[in-house]
């Protein structure tokens, strides 16, 4: 045994160590040296609340959605900020606010707390004693970086350590793309007013909100506020139901407003430069070649076009952990059982993904029939696997709605120009036009994978090589898997740029079907990914070993400097204060008066967006709503809708029990009921008439 102090291999373990430290404090004096102020404050009403700097500069604008509790709203000033001389506009009713304290935060410790009262435009602070010490969110980070820093050099197998440490290094890679990209606001789990904007980041919250507030059902992905009184899947909210029923059970613990949109997008990037690194690391064991490479991988445009838009589809890490499983594990029990754990999650975040994820785990089956497996236990393994993904997707009421579509398969489809069209701001490349709704077929590589892919087509065919980078297995069924995704991606439509070179005609059975993926045009990021992981394996192997890195850094460089302009309106966008306020006030307020007398809200005129921004009060009060905006139209809340428009005409009463919003005012006379207008084309029949009309009903405007 060696017993020197001194080591070589202690001596490498130290500066690493000593080099993460260095890390962690440059990321501690971006990020933490700052001024904070943080109120905590009530009100039953909404209201904005505005700081500026004596100068009049606006330094932060937070909207705070009424409720029967507390809840904070945080700003982030320059650390040199004076809190005594800023001044506080508040767009509301300022009588109805009750202020509990404010805290000051300084380098991430609080360094004074007090009470206080908004009196005109000033915070008038009531003395209170000072208090100092570590902020304990800041203990979380500390202690899960002890575990990470004790996981990474923990004795071990050689090479189990080797791609361990390729994962953690990749996780850490991830991270500070995440926080370069989109700051560190959206992780604030009591920051809910970025999401109220409209969109589809309002229906991915609200749908959150409604499964928190209702009762349990089953399957337990059911919630019966958003299409009152039948049930709804939280599936066709796209609000994520792994997290959704995850945070459900913890529900009495969690505070009045909370999201998880943005540790999803955290968690995202996270296993996204983990995976990557993982499958980078299987074809080179130089350390700088496979930690450049796993930037390609982060700053995917594909990915930031989908983070906190179509939130749940920005989980891409699960196929590289598809194809991590199919390049590391061979065909066994154990190997089907991760398969299973893989996909079960997959379809409890997206179906879309699952199906993507199912594609691929079909592969690896092919590449087992081909390598002379028998087709009896592959069945049973893909019967298993399919029972697996049927009840995880059961569970969160997949099934419960579920149809063949609309019959639109095609208008969502992936134009031929897709690899190379950026569709975002691009520092090298224009973007071209492509038909209506091919947006969903996104899949540009960026200049720089764009030029490693073309290297390796050449490198590989100059050489004339007959052993491929990967094995002939994996190859043949993984093009095979991929090629399908694409033929089902380009769809029916084929185009190039705006014009559509050919149409292909379906049996009448088959477009029914494929309508259940109508958005076809995200599967083709399959083969986006697949093409991407071969030309990394082809560069590492046949590139000279002494041009490899200086030519990955070339191409680091003409990718980082080509998506700039993406990654820069990203972190603008969301470090950016709410500009919009996002709720009607008006109908808030008659919610509110009305909360004991009526048991839902009925809209009965409005687009699916509309519905959206009109559900918004009902649901954060924790009132019921007839309709929604659902990724699938539901036939029974468009039946119910019909048929209480068909009583109106017939001059039938409506139901006594529900606030009925119309944009009509005709038809609000025709419905025979008192009604109120509250805002421009948005009219609100009640069952009876109110002692009081709501304050500010004839002025407020509808979103």
């Amino acid at each position: 045994m060696n017993t020197a102090l001194f080591t070589t291999s202690r001596l490498r373990t130290a500066g690493k160590i000593a080099a993460i430290a260095v890390i962690l404090a440059a990321a501690y004096l971006f990020f933490c040296r700052n001024t904070q102020l943080v109120f905590e404050c009530s009100s039953p009403g909404s209201f904005a609340l505005t700081v500026t700097a004596p100068d009049g500069a606006v330094l932060g604008r937070e909207v705070f959605i009424g409720g029967a509790e507390s809840a904070r709203l945080r700003f982030l000033l320059p650390r040199q900020a004076d809190p005594a001389a800023l001044r506080f506009e508040l767009e509301g009713d300022a009588s109805e606010i009750i202020f509990h304290r404010l805290d000051v935060i300084r380098d991430g410790f609080r360094v004074s707390r007090s009470k206080g009262a908004v009196t005109g435009n000033r915070l008038e602070p009531v003395p209170a004693s000072e208090v100092t010490g570590i902020r304990p969110f800041l203990l979380l980070p500390a202690a899960l970086l002890t575990l990470l820093l004790a996981y990474l050099f923990f004795p071990g197998r050689r090479n189990r350590r080797s791609y361990r440490r390729a994962f953690l290094c990749g996780t850490l890679i991830g991270c500070a793309a995440f926080f370069v990209s989109f700051g560190w606001k959206v992780l604030d789990p009591e920051r809910t007013a970025w999401l109220l904007g409209g969109g589809d980041p309002t229906q991915h919250y609200l749908g959150w909100v409604a499964f928190r507030n209702s009762a349990w059902h089953f399957p337990p992905g059911l919630t019966d506020m958003l299409a009152n009184p039948h049930n709804a899947s939280i599936v066709y909210t796209d609000s994520i139901p792994l997290f959704a029923l995850a945070f459900k059970l913890f529900r009495a613990y969690l505070p009045e407003r909370f999201q998880y949109l943005g540790l999803f997008g955290l968690s995202c990037f996270l296993l996204q430069g983990g995976f990557a690194a993982l499958l980078l690391r299987r074809f080179t064991n130089k350390t700088a070649l496979w930690l450049a490479g796993t930037l390609f991988f982060v700053f995917v445009p594909a990915l930031f076009f989908r983070m906190y838009f179509h939130t749940s589809l920005a989980a891409h890490w699960v196929l590289l952990a598809a194809f991590a499983l199919w390049l590391y594990c061979a065909p066994s029990r154990k190997t089907l059982l991760l398969w299973c754990l893989l996909g079960s999650c997959t379809f409890l975040i997206h179906p879309y993904l699952g199906a993507m994820v199912s594609a691929l785990f079909c592969g690896q089956l092919l590449q087992s029939l081909r390598d002379g497996g028998r087709a009896k236990p592959l069945a049973a393994a893909f019967g298993v696997y399919l029972g697996a993904v049927c009840l995880a997707f059961h569970s969160a009421g997949g099934f419960y709605t579920f149809g063949t579509g609309d019959g639109r398969f095609g208008s969502f489809g992936s134009n031929l120009n897709t690899f190379f069209n950026p569709l975002q701001p691009d520092n090298l490349l224009k973007t071209q036009p492509v038909l209506m709704g091919q947006y969903e077929g996104q899949a540009f590589l960026g200049a720089g994978m764009l030029l490693l892919v073309l290297l390796a087509i050449y490198l590989t065919g100059a050489g004339h090589r007959v052993r491929p980078p990967v094995s002939g297995g994996f190859l043949s069924a993984s093009c095979a898997a991929a090629g399908l995704c694409l033929l089902f991606a380009v769809s029916t439509k084929v185009a190039w740029n705006d014009t559509i070179l050919f149409t292909v005609p379906l049996p009448p059975p088959l477009p029914e079907l494929c309508s259940v993926f109508r958005s076809s045009g995200r599967f083709i990021w399959v083969p986006m990914y697949l093409a991407m992981l071969l030309a990394a394996a082809a560069f590492f192997r046949y590139a000279r070993p002494g041009s490899r890195a200086g030519i990955l850094a070339f191409l680091l460089a003409i990718q980082g400097w080509g998506l700039l302009p993406m990654v820069r309106e990203s972190f603008a966008r969301f470090q950016a204060a709410p500009v919009e306020f996002p709720v009607n006030l008006p109908l808030e307020r008659l919610i509110r008066n009305r909360a004991d007398t009526v048991r839902r809200l009925v809209i009965l005129q409005g687009s699916p967006q509309e519905l959206t921004r009109l559900a918004a009060p009902a649901l954060l009060q924790g009132l019921p709503v007839g309709d929604f905006y659902f990724a699938r139209p539901d036939r029974r809340t468009e039946a119910e809708r019909n048929k209480l428009l068909r009583d109106l005409a017939d001059g039938r009463p409506l139901p006594g029990d529900a606030i009925y919003l119309f944009k009509s005012p005709k038809l609000a006379e025709h419905s025979g009921l008192p009604y109120l207008r509250l805002g421009e084309r948005l009219y609100a029949g009640i069952p009876e008439p109110p002692s009081t009309p709501p304050a500010g009903a004839a002025q407020g405007v509808a979103e």
